[in-house]
């Protein structure tokens, strides 16, 4: 079986970053990682073609994972305008 698209982990906590990636590399994806939001921008826009979703960390500093998502539907091409984003969080307030 042949899965269709990478992953891409965003997540500004490496140990975290670390388990989920693994945790897809297990279920058959390939994986890309970013820790931070502007360098999660930077990775849809350079492999936009091979990204089908991205799994975002909602609470970064720096630039959110609300931030990234809203920069991502602003991109003015599909992909990666139309990328399934869904949010992630280990925040426990």
């Amino acid at each position: 079986m042949t899965l269709p698209k990478d992953v891409l982990v965003v997540e500004d906590d490496e140990l975290s970053r670390f388990v989920i990636a693994e945790m897809c590399r297990e279920l058959g994806f390939q994986c890309l990682t970013a820790s931070g939001g502007q360098q999660a921008i930077d990775v849809v826009t350079e492999n936009a073609s091979t990204i089908g979703v991205v799994l975002m960390d909602i609470h970064m500093p720096a630039v959110s994972g609300l931030t990234v998502t809203k920069a991502i539907r602003d991109h003015p091409s599909d992909p990666p305008k139309n990328l399934p984003v869904v949010a992630i969080t280990a925040d426990i307030q």
